[in-house]
């Protein structure tokens, strides 16, 4: 997978307006729950908004994860659903995309 570049931020960007993603507000961290905890809590709900609307921004997901594979289209859309999960875990890790979100 090649790094995110410029040009990728307008597709992130297409992806979430379809979704219709509003970013959930980050859990207060408590005696009983750390920064990290609290973390790891909102990227987890993230990921689990992002996958809930996900087939609303079929077109561009399929072009960014084309592009970033440096893929034809068609060739994206017959992925093993493994390797298009590892692909997209490998995304949310990337330090720019936590970045975009914050």
């Amino acid at each position: 997978m090649r790094e995110l570049l410029n040009e990728d931020m307008y597709l992130i960007s297409e992806m979430i307006d379809k979704m219709g993603f509003k970013m959930p507000k980050k859990p207060r961290v408590t005696s009983e729950f750390t920064e990290a905890q609290a973390e790891a809590e909102w990227g987890n709900e993230i990921i689990r908004l992002i996958a809930s609307k996900l087939y609303l921004a079929q077109e561009p997901v399929n072009k960014l994860l084309a592009e970033l594979l440096e893929k034809d289209i068609e060739e994206v859309k017959k992925m093993p659903l493994k390797e298009t999960i590892g692909v997209m875990s490998k995304l949310i890790g990337v330090e720019s995309i936590k970045d975009f979100f914050n």
